[in-house]
């Protein structure tokens, strides 16, 4: 969910955690804040994913985990991502490398 200013309600309370169960898929939705990048052609995105949040949480006594995101014919893995389109003509060029 939201909060009222905008950015994703997240409570970090250990009650509202739950467990996953290994080897079983499991559907994730992770809201994200907005972010505004402007790609420049060729450029391509990456996803990362990490099992810890250490700025929120002690993770010195978790054991590495490992994640598989499933994809292909068979899973309906997505992601979302709105895009829109550069319409304006005083917007700066792309500089290479940014």
């Amino acid at each position: 969910g939201w909060s009222e200013s905008g950015a994703p309600k997240r409570t970090f309370e250990s009650s509202d955690a739950k467990l996953l169960v290994p080897g079983e898929p499991t559907e994730l939705i992770i809201d994200l804040l907005p972010v505004s990048y402007r790609l420049a052609p060729g450029h391509r995105l990456r996803l990362s994913v990490a099992g810890a949040d250490c700025d929120h949480f002690r993770t010195d006594d978790i054991p590495a985990r490992r994640f598989s995101v499933l994809y292909g014919p068979s899973y309906a893995t997505r992601i979302e991502l709105p895009v829109s389109v550069l319409h304006h003509l005083d917007a700066p060029p792309l500089s290479p490398g940014v």
